[in-house]
């Protein structure tokens, strides 16, 4: 992989050039700031300092002001572990998503519905301090949201860790360094890539659903994700409406009701490992990583993290990954049991084996922060799950697979797929009247070839299952279209189940296809458990909600070409 291979004139000296701040200067200032002023550091209940070591330290929670580079104060509510005399603990710096706000309480939103926090939660309660922060802009910190930019809120997690050691008593140290680990989904995920890099004193990582690529998979062949955008950007407003960035919002929909800006690629390029200043021998990332990403997740797909996972292995890095089922789930278009908008199952299936994935965050800063030993043998190299119920390991990602070719598949009109969910609840009826068969006929070409629909997205039969097989991986696509540039068309992989009538698009992922061009490419990540019967096919549509305000397609365009799906048998 050519981690390089994003040149965007990006000063990397500004951002690699962060120091540390001299521990016996920032402390005399912060104690002349505390005593003069009594708000730099907000302690909301009074808190007896010294902490000796021969005493015994009561688990505790409280907030605090962080001041920051600028002037600017990170709002963070420290968890202070039960720890017995002379016992020192690690810390974990806890970072919430887009939108959102820390963990103030074990009562909290992410104490008690959010997975990161719960992961948080739990280490505290297993002898780890924790502190949650809120990010720039976000809840009760000063300063403006820039998107998770280097020059600012990634320079404040500096600060925030200089203030960790200053001021947080019976730290564990290694090397003279403090044991830091993160934790945090999407947002927060983007903060430890991006920390890691540039700070060498974080040493575990626990990056959930988040991005390698922000450019990339937000405007995927150049096309904006509007349905995921206008969420992110009216969430982001709604919460907090005084400190969104006003460009980047303007740059949004910009992106979103004509083409996408210029600056849009090089700004957002410069927030990401992609970027030509990390990933390599001078700005490796330093922190080991176990990576969680959601098949289901259409915001940030599986192969973010096998990119990251990439990134960090050439560092030399411990990496591993869990693909869950769930992760960001796009508003009105996928649904859940659990929080709306975003979820991780509390159980996932790795061969024979039932794990909650929370166990597996705390084995993880188990090993890397406290040292003991073989406790991260329980976590897989990859584990991918299949459904809720089964899911397997592999030493990797999986890319590409068999073989299938088509001839033509012809998609009429940009309203084809627009009325999905509508048309689900009939399908719903329809397949309580279809039988499953026990006939498992092969395809024939000419079912393949020469497919096209009005309405209904098009499906392209390629393989009828013979005997039970999953799907887990990336599927690749080489597929010419016909048509204009401004044409767009969307492609996924889809089964159609025995017994059913309509096919039913894998893990939700599609892909945006231009028209008038020829293009090879990695589709997003998906996974599936196929039955005897079952039909492994492709869809094509000329509307997909996830791009809701994006699709284009004047007349029609047809589509052919071939796809390497990684299908296996399952015994």
């Amino acid at each position: 992989m050519d981690f390089g291979r994003h040149q965007m004139g990006t000063d990397c000296a500004s951002i690699m050039q962060v120091p540390h701040f001299k521990k016996r200067k920032y402390t005399a200032a912060l104690l002349i700031c505390s005593s003069l002023f009594a708000g730099c550091v907000n302690y909301p209940h009074q808190v007896e300092l010294p902490i000796y070591t021969q005493s015994m330290l009561k688990e505790d929670y409280y907030t605090v002001d962080i001041p920051s580079f600028d002037g600017e104060t990170i709002r963070a509510t420290i968890f202070q572990p039960e720890l017995e005399p002379y016992e020192t603990a690690p810390v974990i710096i806890h970072a919430h998503g887009f939108g959102l706000f820390r963990m103030s309480s074990p009562v909290s939103l992410y104490g008690t519905l959010l997975f990161s926090g719960q992961a948080a939660k739990n280490a505290w309660k297993n002898g780890y301090w924790v502190v949650s922060i809120d990010h720039r802009g976000h809840g009760g910190s000063g300063g403006q949201i820039n998107m998770m930019d280097p020059e600012t809120e990634v320079k404040d997690l500096k600060w925030v860790i200089d203030w960790i050691e200053n001021n947080l008593p019976r730290l564990t140290y290694k090397e003279k360094k403090p044991m830091v680990g993160m934790v945090g989904e999407s947002y927060g995920g983007g903060l430890q890539l991006l920390g890691a890099s540039l700070d060498d004193r974080i040493k575990a990582i626990v990056p959930i659903t988040t991005w390698y690529d922000f450019s990339g998979v937000l405007t995927p062949n150049n096309v904006v994700k509007s349905g995921w955008l206008t969420s992110l950007v009216a969430f982001g407003n709604l919460m907090n409406p005084t400190t969104m960035n006003r460009s980047m919002t303007s740059s949004y929909f910009s992106s979103i009701t004509s083409e996408v800006p210029a600056t849009f690629a090089p700004m957002m390029m410069s927030r990401s490992l992609s970027n030509s200043c990390y990933c390599r021998a001078d700005a490796w990332p330093h922190a080991d990583a176990f990576f969680i990403q959601g098949f289901k997740d259409v915001l940030f797909p599986l192969n973010e993290a096998v990119s990251n996972m990439s990134c960090l292995e050439a560092a030399g890095r411990d990496v591993r990954l869990l693909g869950t089922q769930y992760g960001h789930l796009l508003p009105m278009t996928q649904f859940s049991w659990g929080v709306p908008g975003y979820d991780i199952e509390n159980e996932v299936h790795c061969d024979d084996k039932v794990f909650k994935p929370i166990d597996l965050v705390l084995a993880w800063f188990d090993e890397k922060l406290k040292g003991k030993e073989k406790r991260a043998d329980i976590i897989p190299k990859v584990c991918l799950t299949y459904n809720f119920e089964e899911g397997g390991t592999y030493t990797e990602v999986p890319v590409g697979g068999e073989r299938f070719t088509f001839s033509k598949a012809e998609v009429k009109n940009g309203l084809q797929g627009l009325m999905e969910i509508p048309f689900s609840a009939f399908d719903l009826a329809a397949d309580t009247l279809t039988f499953s068969t026990n006939t498992y006929n092969e395809i024939k070409p000419e079912e393949t070839n020469n497919q096209s629909g009005v309405l209904r997205p098009v499906f392209v039969p390629l393989k009828r299952v013979q005997q039970k097989s999953v799907v887990a991986g990336i599927p690749v696509a080489d597929f010419t279209l016909t048509g204009q540039h401004k044409d767009v068309v969307f492609a996924g992989i889809a089964v159609l189940r025995n017994g059913q009538t309509q096919p039913e698009l894998m893990s939700d992922q599609v892909y945006p296809f231009r028209g008038g061009n020829s293009l090879r490419v990695n589709l997003p990540g998906v996974s599936a458990v196929l039955k005897p019967g079952d039909v492994l096919g492709l869809m094509f549509a000329g509307y997909n909600n996830q791009y809701r305000l994006s699709g284009k397609l004047s007349t029609h365009a047809s589509v052919s070409g071939e796809v390497l799906i990684p299908l296996e048998v399952n015994q």
